[in-house]
């Protein structure tokens, strides 16, 4: 206790223990009911006895804490494993497989880029996720590269199908060559060691205009693509057609960088085309040039005197001597003409028929010299005979003159008719001879034909033909009616040949073809129409006749009746439409046989299918012996090369039992039906 007394209590609760003669002393703080402080409690033990238990204390304190490091290195190395499965291995995996995936990129082995570098996924985590990710890129990828390599290969081959078959040169942005293949090569004459490096000028032929060159130019430096047909130039200086494209190729900011010229050699084309107008435009029994090739020299050279010759009674040498006297009559008088006018001044025609023509130009004679040159022209016929087999025959001319370039053609057709009707050997058109009530006439029907076409007035009517074996109505032939605003129907023969001097005849020809295609279209009825030579070889029917037969689904139903006694200019044209009319389904008639300029030829080289016998002969079939014989030979000369036969004109029942007498196939007439809008 007397060792207590010593201690400084207050000293001892600040400093919270001492040591004092071998003892740790220390301070407890007492505190009552209400935790009030009320005094210490000096507590004492023996240094010796703390120090043991300290010891023993820091013993045990050291023996855990050891143990938390092991524990926590133990943690440590498990949470480095984990990390390692499920991070740093799966990262080596996506490494390696970029590495792979880079591989195959270099190797250009894109094919398989995802069978040999997909990644395995175990995990739905991040990693998976991104494995996952970079599948799906590869996958695409190899799609994509699949996709290159094909639109590559046909690339290739579209290119090598156009080497192949084109004539193909590239060029950079100033026309200087800097590729062609060997087809050009070939075709041109020059290597490639001469091409390359040149301008594509080298291939301009002199005869081609300069403005030709300057249009391309500016197409294509627009960035437009470039079609046209041009004369080009071989090494030798010899020409070809090509039809050629020229390709502007752009970068991906839309400059040009080169050309690419695309050409087919179509030069045999263009002769054939040429050689196609020439034959077009000549008279293949006379070759002289025809209709046509008047038409077209009066436009090209609106200067011209014009004359309409013809022989006078030239039916009866038909009918007396037969067609292929009257053929050889044709073509002594056509040479006659060509060797007596054939000098530059000069060109002559030969019309149709009998019908030639002389045109010159007015700015190389005199009105007075061209006369005469005509007036010379007719003695001399008149004083040299014509041969036919044996025999030798005068013949006479008429002549119808103009000198009108305005009204060339037409006052020269208004002359000639004149001289025929007043029995003159030469007219000259003047304002005396023009039938002005005739002239007045056409153009009042011209004015109601544009007014009938705007209308809707002009219609299609239907007549039947009649089987002769058993009356049944077979077919219909379709007509064109002008109907009259006070409804009056308008026969052809009113207007139909003043509207072929017009523009309108075509316009009439399909508003009435469009009008049976209507009518017909699911019918079981045969029909046919009526177009001339013409409508075939001038106004080109079959551009819109064939597909307009498709749509209404009536080509097997339709036949095509070619007006016989216009003559026929051109077989090869003929025979080329009829051809392609048969491929369609359709079927032949020749219309008015037995009349004009017939010619059983005209048959067989047709490959007609009908023929139609000319009312003028079927209406005396049954008062004149002769007729009937005649009709009886076109009949049998039909049956023998498989051809049906049309009787026309049908009026009277005699008459029909004379067409059945002669085994004519059909009938037709207003006996056996009248023309009508609607069918029977």
């Amino acid at each position: 206790l007397h060792r207590l007394n010593k201690i400084d209590i207050t000293a001892l609760i600040k400093e919270e223990f001492k040591i004092i003669d071998g003892y740790f002393i220390t301070s407890i703080v007492m505190l009552n009911h209400k935790k009030v402080p009320i005094g210490y409690a000096i507590v004492a033990a023996d240094i010796k006895e703390v120090n043991s238990f300290v010891n023993a204390t820091k013993a045990t304190l050291l023996e855990q804490i050891y143990m938390m490091i092991l524990i926590d290195v133990i943690i440590l190395l498990a949470l480095l494993f984990i990390l390692y499965l499920l991070v740093k291995k799966p990262i080596e995996k996506l490494i390696k497989a970029i590495h792979g995936i880079e591989h195959s990129l270099k190797n250009g082995d894109l094919q398989e880029l995802y069978i040999e570098n997909k990644l395995e996924i175990k995990n739905n985590d991040e990693i998976g996720i991104v494995s996952k990710t970079i599948n799906t890129l590869l996958k695409n990828m190899t799609r994509s590269f699949t996709k290159i390599r094909r639109i590559n290969k046909y690339s290739s081959e579209y290119i090598k199908a156009v080497n192949a078959g084109s004539i193909v040169s590239r060029s950079n942005p100033d026309g200087i060559i800097t590729y062609v293949n060997d087809t050009l090569c070939k075709k041109t004459g020059y290597t490639k060691r001469e091409l390359i490096g040149k301008p594509h000028s080298i291939f301009r032929h002199p005869n081609t205009p300069k403005k030709v060159f300057k249009s391309m130019w500016k197409t294509i430096q627009r960035g437009e693509i470039y079609h046209g047909l041009l004369k080009n130039s071989k090494k030798d200086g010899t020409a070809f057609y090509a039809n050629i494209t020229i390709v502007p190729i752009k970068d991906e900011d839309n400059n040009i960088i080169e050309y690419i010229a695309l050409r087919d050699d179509v030069t045999e084309l263009v002769n054939s085309k040429k050689e196609l107008k020439k034959n077009f435009l000549t008279d293949i029994l006379t070759s002289l040039g025809n209709r046509f090739k008047l038409l077209e020299d009066i436009d090209l050279n609106h200067e011209s005197y014009l004359a309409i010759i013809d022989i006078h009674f030239f039916k009866e040498v038909n009918d007396f001597y037969g067609y292929k006297a009257g053929d050889s009559v044709i073509i002594d008088l056509g040479d006659r003409m060509f060797n007596y006018f054939n000098d530059s001044k000069f060109d002559v025609y030969r019309l149709s028929g009998d019908e030639f023509a002389v045109r010159v130009d007015r700015n190389r004679i005199t009105k007075v010299k061209f006369f005469d040159k005509l007036n010379s022209f007719t003695q001399e016929i008149k004083q040299r005979n014509f041969k036919i087999y044996d025999n030798e025959i005068t013949i006479q001319l008429t002549i119808g003159i103009s000198c009108n370039s305005e009204k060339l053609l037409n006052e020269a057709n208004i002359a000639h008719k004149y001289a025929k009707k007043t029995n003159k050997d030469v007219v000259v058109y003047s304002e005396e001879i023009n039938i002005d009530e005739e002239y007045k006439k056409n153009l009042e029907w011209t004015q109601e034909i544009k007014s009938a076409i705007e209308e809707n007035r002009i219609k299609a009517f239907y007549q039947p033909i009649v089987n002769t074996y058993d009356d049944s109505i077979e077919k219909y032939e379709t007509l064109i009616r002008l109907i009259k605003r006070d409804g009056e129907e308008i026969s052809p023969y009113f207007f139909l040949d003043i509207a072929k001097k017009t523009r309108l005849y075509k316009e009439l020809t399909k508003i009435v073809v469009t009008q049976a295609f209507k009518k017909f279209s699911g019918t079981k009825y045969d029909f046919s129409i009526n177009l001339s030579a013409e409508d075939i070889m001038l106004h080109n029917v079959s551009d819109w006749l064939f597909d307009l037969a498709y749509e209404h689904e009536v080509n097997e139903q339709v036949v095509i009746e070619i007006v016989e006694s216009e003559g026929i200019e051109s077989f090869d044209m003929m025979d080329s439409f009829i051809r392609s009319a048969k491929t369609c389904g359709m079927k032949i008639a020749i219309d008015d046989f037995g009349t004009g300029y017939s010619n059983f030829e005209y048959l067989i080289k047709l490959n007609t299918d009908f023929l139609k016998i000319d009312g003028s002969l079927i209406k005396e079939i049954d008062s004149d012996e002769k007729i009937y014989s005649v009709v009886e030979t076109i009949v049998e000369f039909a049956k023998k090369n498989d051809i049906k036969t049309i009787g026309e004109f049908v009026s009277s029942e005699s008459l029909y039992k004379k067409i059945k007498e002669l085994d004519i196939d059909y009938g037709q007439g207003y006996f056996l039906g009248k023309p009508n809008a609607e069918l029977q």
